[in-house]
């Protein structure tokens, strides 16, 4: 707010007009609902209508992957307040997303909290038991986990309830070997659900990780896999220093992009091998905490979840 006095001259003479000028604000942000992932592994952003704030259309703002959040697309007011991006890749690492909004005189809100989906990896154990691995929902708290699986995609059925919200690993021992793939999803329930309307009701009231599948493994195991023998290989584990080792054996397998999550979900540092290098070293973030951590490496081959330990330097 500020005060200004104006001089106006009539007829030669002088009169002072004082009057007070008050600044817009910025549209306060609205409140993303949840994101989460369908069948087909691709991101879906929900969010409820605020209504009597004139908005136009709804703004949708995704990560890059680095922290960065660029504009995506945009949603008229009168349509369902969701978002199918239809270029996501869930199953390679957690997607985040912003909301904000466009009021009718072309005010752009502030944006809304982040919110990031879950994301799942696979591998199988030495005892030929599943170890499911995820990154946790951002976004909203939860209760606990809820780990589903099955021979196909459609249907799945609840494998595990109830999981530890503090949980991010959990061992499958009861496999149906007579299927070719074994697909699992982590789910989270919302607190309270969300409503879109547009003539009919849609409710969310759940996020779901990516859809991970892996080959049955035979029965009884039968040593080492290939893809165990050259999926990337970090280390030390623990690490003990400022810098961690990145080593593959075969360039199918070689990272293109490497992630380092806090168990929160949060992105702390993305790494970009030179390509066809099988062994790299990288320097770890400055002043990183001692802890636990997830390490994702997307490859050709897919996307390779490791959890490495952090030991005070």
């Amino acid at each position: 707010m500020r005060d200004y006095t104006r001089r106006i001259f009539v007829a030669g003479c002088i009169s002072a007009l004082s009057f007070t000028s008050f600044a817009q604000s910025q549209p306060p942000a609205p409140e993303l609902c949840l994101v989460t992932v369908d069948l087909t592994n691709t991101c879906i952003v929900v969010w409820e209508k605020t209504p009597g704030l004139g908005i136009d259309r709804y703004v949708i703002w995704k990560d890059d992957g680095q922290g960065v959040f660029s504009r995506l697309d945009s949603v008229d007011y009168a349509e369902y307040s969701e978002y199918r991006d239809l270029k996501s890749t869930p199953d390679k690492g957690p997607v985040s997303y912003k909301l904000s909004y466009i009021d009718s005189l072309g005010n752009e809100s502030a944006q809304s909290a982040v919110h990031s989906t879950m994301h799942l990896s696979l591998s199988i154990g030495t005892s030929n038991q599943m170890q499911c691995m995820w990154m946790p929902y951002v976004g909203f708290n939860f209760e606990f986990f809820r780990l589903w699986e099955g021979s196909t995609l459609n249907p799945m059925a609840v494998s595990k309830d109830s999981i530890d919200s503090k949980d991010r690993m959990i061992e499958d021992w009861t496999l149906d070997m007579n299927s070719t793939i074994l697909y699992y999803m982590v789910e989270v329930d919302h607190p309270v659900g969300c409503t879109i309307e547009k003539g009919k009701t849609k409710n969310y009231n759940n996020s779901r990780s990516n859809k991970s599948g892996i080959a049955t493994p035979p029965d009884p195991p039968q040593g080492i896999y290939e893809w165990e023998v050259n999926q990337p290989r970090l280390f030390p584990n623990p690490i003990t220093g400022t810098t961690i080792n990145l080593q593959v054996s075969d360039v199918t397998y070689a990272p293109e992009t490497v992630r380092i999550f806090d168990l929160e979900g949060k992105t702390l540092a993305v790494f970009r091998p030179a390509a066809g290098t099988l062994t790299q070293t990288f320097e770890l973030p400055e002043q990183l905490p001692a802890g636990t951590y997830f390490i994702i490496m997307e490859t050709p081959a897919g996307a390779f979840t490791e959890k490495v330990a952090v030991s005070s330097f």
